[in-house]
């Protein structure tokens, strides 16, 4: 059994030291509550909560209320691991709570329900001594849910609370609730790649409820280890009008999704022009918008994008930045065998912009362009395009050289956000269009 006692926990061994307890602490109320793991005959485990009275009254409770946090239900399993019981004579029990909660705040009716889980291990060594872990379930009680009521206190509602960042809280403990450790960080780099790792699949049906024939889901990947970032998933989805939710990429990687309506005919027949008008609108609105201070705040809680700014959009302005989202780069390790001595190898850089549409970008473009990403484009009429390819200068290998890649998707991806941090700030001031149009 263990007392929740305001931010404290207390273990009890047995109900019949309540009353010892209550005189070894100072209790905050005449009743607490109380959290008791009971065996039932069947022999399933059962979470019984309640509160208990310094009087040794026990008031058996179907919901626990601390704070803003409801406690509706606590399931547990148990699992035993002694597989090598026979050798050691030692064995652990395993218990894993799932702790199912409703967090609400009086006045605006919003209810946000969330399942916590928790481990607790209890370790039977070969001397019969018994070692505890009972850690996580209590830590729920002494940290996260005193983090969430002052979360709500301090005029977040509910609905903005990031849940993971608590539970990720409660997995790994104190050392990482920092925003400077792996869970919690990232940049504008973090979201830049975000959007460029944009997918898209178009859906093609009827909605009877909001009369809508075409609409696209749209994906994005996020930094390996990191947990979901509710101001991020604000951000894109007021830049994009889309409600953009947590969905699970891979083991190590969670992604972000969601589905846009009210998009313009043509793009039903043409997904990679619906990719680059949606990676044109991110990439400004990111660059127009992103705040680093929310950014960290929100792997906790985000109150959401009140004013998204964004740039008049004219012909000039989409012609130029197309050409610029449609670069081709590619990075591959090319190589010679060579009989009787050592193989070499070098890196083989290639950039293009294709022209196939007919924009001819202007000698400061060019320039920008060269300066930034160190080449020296050249036209080829005959094959629609800016091109430039590079090798390095050979290095010697030990063993067989082949021709593979390099790292194309990473090197095409950080070529154009080079040139976007350039481009963009030049188009919010004055003049910087027609600077980059040659006009001036």
């Amino acid at each position: 059994m263990i007392l929740i006692n305001n931010k404290n926990v207390i273990e009890v061994p047995s109900s019949s030291e309540v009353e010892k307890v209550f005189k070894d602490y100072i209790i905050v109320s005449n009743f607490v509550p109380f959290i008791e793991l009971k065996r039932n005959k069947d022999n399933s485990l059962e979470c019984q909560m309640g509160h208990l009275g310094i009087n040794g009254e026990r008031k058996e409770m179907d919901e626990l209320e601390i704070g803003h946090v409801v406690i509706s239900c606590i399931v547990v399993d148990e699992e035993k691991h002694d597989d090598y019981e026979w050798i050691s004579g030692e064995y652990d029990i395993a218990y894993h709570y799932s702790i199912y909660t409703l967090i609400k705040k009086e006045g605006n009716g919003e209810r946000i329900m969330n399942i916590f889980n928790s481990t607790d291990v209890i370790y039977y060594k070969y001397d019969g001594r018994v070692e505890k872990n009972a850690i996580s379930i209590s830590f729920f009680f002494t940290d996260i849910l005193p983090l969430i009521n002052d979360t709500i206190d301090s005029e977040i509602q509910p609905s903005c609370i990031n849940y993971d960042y608590f539970q990720e809280y409660l997995d790994r403990g104190k050392n990482y609730d920092s925003y400077e450790t792996v869970p919690f960080e990232f940049c504008f780099d973090d979201a830049l790649n975000m959007i460029y790792s944009l997918q898209v699949q178009i859906k093609d049906e009827i909605k009877v409820i909001t009369g809508h024939d075409f609409s696209c889901n749209v994906t994005f990947e996020s930094k390996e280890g990191i947990i979901f970032n509710k101001y991020i998933s604000d951000l894109i989805g007021t830049i994009i009008h889309s409600d953009i939710k947590k969905c699970v990429w891979n083991k190590n990687v969670i992604g972000y999704t969601g589905r846009i309506y009210n998009l313009p005919k043509y793009f039903k027949y043409d997904p990679e022009a619906l990719k680059r008008y949606l990676r044109r609108k991110l990439y400004i609105g990111l660059f127009l918008n992103y705040e680093q201070e929310k950014a960290n705040e929100g792997f906790r809680y985000s109150n959401g994008i009140r004013n998204c700014r964004n740039l008049d959009d004219n012909i000039e302005m989409r012609l130029l930045l197309n050409f610029i989202l449609d670069i081709k780069a590619t990075c591959f390790i090319d190589g010679q065998c060579r009989v009787g001595r050592d193989d070499v190898e070098w890196y083989e850089y290639t950039v293009l912009f294709p022209t196939e549409y007919g924009y001819m970008p202007s000698d400061f473009l060019l320039w920008l362009i060269n300066d930034t990403l160190y080449t020296k484009l050249e036209r080829y009429d005959e094959d629609f395009c800016y091109y430039y390819r590079y090798k390095t200068e050979p290095e010697y290998i030990v063993g067989g050289a082949s021709r593979r890649d390099g790292g194309s998707y990473s090197y095409q991806r950080d070529c154009l956000h080079s040139l976007l941090k350039r481009i963009v700030p030049m188009l919010t001031k004055e003049g910087g269009l027609d600077t980059l149009l040659g006009k001036k």
